[in-house]
Order: C-alpha cells, then sequence, then structure tokens
C-alpha cells in the first residue's frame, strides 16, 4: 500500500490511464482516440469519459486507477472492514465530512492514518487527512465510487435515515410539519369539543344548521383565496425565455457536473424508457450524475433496472425500508451522495427535453445566485387521450 506525505508526492505518475486500459486490451485505439477528443471539446476525467461511453466497467476503471496512482485496489468486504475500522476514528469525522471528503479512515498506527478512498487525486485529501486526525504519514487504499457509497450506508445508514425523515426538523423545528399540535392548541381544541357536545345535546337543531354554515364558509374563503393567489401569481408569472441560439452558443466545456434524481417505485416496467430519455439529453454524459433511488423492498424494479445496463454514470441509491415510504424522503436520501453542483427531480415517466438541462443552466446564469430553482414546464405527452389527461393539462 502506497504512503504519501504530502500531495505534492502524489501528483506524478509514470502512465496514463488511456495507456494502461489500452495495455491490458480494455479498450480500442480508436475508442481512445475518441475519448481524448470527447475531453478535448468538453473537458472531463479521461477515464470517466470511456466508462459512461460504456467502452469499460467500473471495475476496469478504478483497477486502471489504482495502478496510475500507484496505490493498492481493495474490493469491498464488510466483514474484513468491520475488522480493520477503527469505530473511534469512524465517529470523529461523521457522514457529512466521510462524503464530502473522500475519507474513510480504518486506523492510526504509529503517527500513519490508513484510509480508504474512492477519489485519490483530490489535491486536498492528504492534507485534509493528516489536519482532521494528525498524522504524519497517510496510506490510502482505492475502492470504487459505488463501494465507497456502500460503505456509507454500512457504517452511517441510521444516521443517513434519520437525516432524511426528521432533517428539516433538527434544522429549522418552526418550518417543519413534525410537531402537528402544541399543547395550548390541543387544549383549545378539546375545551371546543366539549363545548360542541354540550351545544348539540341542548339544542341538536341549530348546532347542524351553524355547523353547516361554518363549514361553507371555510370552503368558500378557502376557495376565494385559492383564486386570489392563482390570479395574483399568473399577473406575476416569471418566465425565462431562454432561445435555441442561446443553447447553441453554449461552450460545453464551462457545463457544471448535474445531478438527476430519479425515485421509483414498483415501476419496473418503464426503467428501459427512462433510461432511453435520458440517454438521450443533450449534455455531455460524463458530467451527468444519475442516480436511481428504490426502495429497499422493490426488487423487480432494482432487477429491472440491472438488466437494462444503464452507462457507468448511473447509480442505483437503495433507500432503506422506513416509514414514510414518499418520494421526498429517497429524495433527501439521495441529496447526500449527489456529486452535482445543479441537481434537478425526474418522475420515472418523465421525458424531458433534451436541451433541458442546458436551458437550466442557462437560467441560473442569467439570474445570479439570488434564484435557486427553477420550475421547467410541464405537459402530458397524452394530453388529447381522454378527459382525464385534457383536465391534468389543463391544470
Amino acid at each position: 500500500m502506497a504512503a504519501y506525505g504530502s500531495t505534492s508526492e502524489a501528483s506524478v505518475f509514470p502512465r496514463r490511464i488511456g495507456e494502461i486500459l489500452h495495455a491490458k486490451g480494455k479498450i480500442t485505439q480508436e475508442q481512445l482516440e475518441e475519448a481524448l477528443r470527447i475531453q478535448r471539446e468538453n473537458g472531463g476525467r479521461l477515464g470517466w469519459i470511456l466508462m459512461t461511453q460504456g467502452w469499460i466497467s467500473r471495475l476496469d476503471l478504478f483497477t486502471a486507477l489504482a495502478e496510475h496512482f500507484g496505490i493498492e485496489f481493495w474490493k469491498l468486504d464488510f466483514d474484513a472492514f468491520d475488522r480493520m475500522a477503527d469505530p473511534k476514528l469512524l465517529k470523529k469525522q461523521g457522514v457529512e465530512h466521510a462524503i464530502k471528503n473522500h475519507i474513510i479512515p480504518l486506523a492510526m498506527r504509529g503517527g500513519t492514518l490508513y484510509i480508504l478512498t474512492d477519489y485519490p487525486n483530490l489535491p486536498h485529501i492528504v492534507e485534509v487527512a493528516k489536519r482532521e486526525y494528525g498524522a504524519d504519514e497517510v496510506h490510502m487504499r482505492l475502492i470504487t465510487d459505488l463501494d465507497f457509497l456502500h460503505l456509507m450506508q454500512h457504517i452511517y445508514g441510521a444516521v443517513l435515515v434519520d437525516r432524511s425523515i426528521n432533517g428539516l426538523f433538527y434544522r429549522n423545528p418552526e418550518g417543519s410539519a413534525y410537531p402537528v399540535f402544541t399543547r395550548s392548541q390541543v387544549v383549545f381544541l378539546g375545551l371546543f369539543l366539549y363545548a360542541g357536545l354540550i351545544w348539540a345535546y341542548v339544542d341538536s337543531r341549530s348546532f347542524l344548521l351553524i355547523t353547516f354554515m361554518a363549514v361553507q364558509l371555510i370552503f368558500f374563503l378557502s376557495v376565494s383565496f385559492k383564486l386570489v393567489l392563482s390570479m395574483a401569481g399568473a399577473y406575476d408569472e416569471m418566465v425565462v425565455p431562454i432561445t435555441d441560439q442561446e443553447v447553441a452558443a453554449l461552450e460545453e466545456e464551462s457545463l457544471p457536473p448535474y445531478t438527476v434524481l430519479v425515485p421509483v417505485y414498483k415501476e419496473p416496467e418503464v426503467i428501459h424508457l427512462l433510461i432511453d430519455s435520458l440517454k438521450k439529453m443533450d449534455y455531455p454524459q460524463n458530467r451527468l450524475d444519475v442516480l436511481l433511488l428504490l426502495e429497499e423492498n422493490d426488487k423487480e424494479t432494482l432487477l429491472a433496472a440491472k438488466k437494462a445496463r444503464p452507462p457507468g454514470n448511473w447509480r442505483f441509491i437503495i433507500v432503506p425500508d422506513a416509514l414514510p415510504k414518499t418520494k421526498p424522503k429517497a429524495c433527501n436520501y439521495g441529496v447526500f451522495f449527489s456529486r452535482g453542483k445543479f441537481l434537478t427531480i425526474y418522475d420515472a415517466e418523465d421525458v424531458p427535453d433534451p436541451d433541458q438541462l442546458k436551458k437550466a443552466v442557462i437560467g441560473f446564469r442569467k439570474y445570479g445566485p439570488a434564484y435557486i430553482c427553477l420550475q421547467a414546464a410541464l405537459n402530458y405527452f397524452n394530453a388529447n387521450e381522454n378527459m382525464i389527461t385534457r383536465f391534468f393539462t389543463l391544470e
């Protein structure tokens, strides 16, 4: 296992990734030249381009990276990890630190810190490891990005689920719906119901009449309020006009990594359509980070996704079985593992316009950091199929 005392010592290596893969017969010369062309035009890491094109497997890439960096490649073994890992080191850093810095500390021996990482060429990884743990030297072992993700779930699974469900409550209790009623509200509601029962017993006719009128009044006020909001919203609606010329003028090497969250549940029949749709996106595939969020008990969709063999920029995130089983919880869980500067969410049945992500990038650049969300226009592909789809489209 290689030892590095500084990042500068770990930054010069004899053989490039493309040369290693070509020498091993994993890629042809034509594939290497095409990947280099994509890299020149769009930027990005060569190995990642080769994998997202489907020319090499994830295992091919990471074993080549291990040879490139001169470090040991380690296949995931949970039992071996549990024997080697120091629980105190794992507890010290926490899940956010581990994901952000791509560091899983194993043990500290005589001033030497042993770590697992899926990103050994991060310029700061050695400095962070030394600073956080007071190590004199850092020994690295390389694991795949999927194995890194699985270890995060293995080590911090309960924490990730809890924060996916209760994270807003921990950050901002007043903005969360978790505390449903306060004590004073419960007391008031109890007294109100008690008074209503007495009233119904004494004069049921007037009680029913007033109750019916109150319900109708509340319903009328609710509908009127929604109408006013709709009119005000339509009046102040902000549309970001983006022309085809702006999209064509966009320099692809300037495009940031983009994470796409796709929560699915019991939808094995649409996986092929979903993968085909996202493959057609007019966005460099090596900068797309697609997370397919699957519930732990949804074996059918997982099997269908594996059979579809999506490209290497897809990752399957198994969301642990916990209530509530909702898309927001699944997306909250997936955000922990997102890599993109921007993020979007698609349902499994969505068929986005191919240039939608580029238009979103242009929109954010137009309006600056004051805006954190853009909403794409929603339409139905079968708008004229029947009356229900017409109403949905109108809505």
